[in-house]
């Protein structure tokens, strides 16, 4: 039994490891473009907690950096204990709900260990995620889109297939899920539920707080007027929490990736002059 258990930790601290490395991204046009905003809310039982795994578990263990602004939903309660292994069926797990919050309800999350969420300069989801193997390639570019402002108009050419007949679908974007209503499908209803639900919609105002000064805030505040990245991950100090933890630390190396790559401005600009481009003024 030991050794059973030493195996399964072992394949989760060497995923843990390889899924954190760096994400890297690259840009295709050669345009100016302004800085994406990245932020970053945690869900725990308090500020105390939430700045302990994060510090012990996330940046020493999984090697994580966390370098954009990290806000905190302290409204976090667990309900189970997470497993080594979970499956998801439309979106939920199959061993039920592991927890909850009041940012995880009302952005109709369902209780994953973490979600990426794009959102334009009018607070329009226009892509999500909450699967480990995303096409990281077609996030950067969708987020390159937005910042240039196709048209003035905010367009993007990013699709994304409909989820399968199980509900998985690693990479959602509102195109996507217009493109998918054109589309004659036989399956009892049950596509409703694979697509999230805000996708192409107004995120929803929640209030958070800022993690470091305690001070009261509000998801629009965050991200007002700004095309934005928002990563969503748990990071209580509940041990029923730690086999989920891996999940959250591969979600924030592509945050972190986000931050370095488009806030920074480390991405290097690419070969395409984008000519219907009207991005916000430096």
């Amino acid at each position: 039994m030991k050794r059973v258990f030493c195996i399964i930790f072992l394949g989760i601290f060497c995923f843990s490891f390889f899924a954190c490395a760096e994400q890297k991204f690259t840009r295709f046009s050669k345009n100016t473009i302004g800085p994406l905003n990245v932020i970053g809310i945690v869900l725990s039982e308090n500020a105390d907690s939430a700045k302990k795994i994060m510090q012990d578990s996330l940046k020493k263990q999984m090697r994580a950096e966390l370098q954009f602004p990290i806000y905190l939903d302290p409204t976090y309660k667990q309900l189970g204990g997470e497993k080594a292994v979970d499956i998801s069926f439309f979106g939920n797990s199959a061993t039920g709900k592991k927890y909850e919050s009041e940012v995880d309800t009302v952005l109709a999350l369902k209780a994953n260990p973490a979600a990426i969420i794009i959102v334009d300069r009018k607070k329009r989801v226009r892509g999500f995620t909450q699967a480990l193997f995303a096409d990281w390639g077609e996030l950067g570019k969708l987020a390159e889109e937005l910042l240039l402002n196709l048209d003035g108009k905010e367009i993007i050419t990013i699709d994304s297939k409909a989820p399968d007949n199980e509900g998985i679908s690693t990479w959602q974007t509102d195109l996507g899920k217009e493109r998918s209503k054109k589309t004659i499908t036989i399956d009892f209803g049950a596509s409703k539920l694979y697509w999230y639900k805000y996708l192409g919609e107004t995120i929803p105002d929640v209030k958070i707080k800022k993690l470091e000064s305690g001070e009261d805030a509000t998801l629009y505040g965050a991200i007002e007027g700004k095309v934005s990245a928002i990563i969503v991950f748990i990071a209580p100090e509940n041990k029923g929490a730690y086999n989920a933890l891996p999940g959250s630390a591969s979600m924030i190396a592509v945050a972190d990736g986000l931050y370095k790559y488009f806030t920074l401005g480390q991405a290097k600009p690419g070969s395409k002059l984008v000519s219907n481009a009207q991005p916000d003024k430096q």
